[in-house]
């Protein structure tokens, strides 16, 4: 759900209550990320993370 770029008014939403930041400000210049982590070598196993997001600043 939170993933998702057109639901994203719900992550700020929740963001803006745990971060002290405005609503109106993370809707604006919240981002999110890929949530898929690199692998350090080609034998290890893919991790990916829940949430991952940038904040992008003025």
């Amino acid at each position: 759900m939170f993933q998702n770029e057109n639901r994203i008014k719900y992550s700020c939403k929740l963001l803006s209550y745990y971060l002290n930041i405005s609503y109106k400000e993370l809707l604006e210049n919240l981002r999110l990320s890929e949530n898929e982590l690199d692998k350090e070598y080609e034998k290890d196993v893919s991790l990916r993370c829940d949430y991952v997001t940038n904040i992008r600043k003025k």
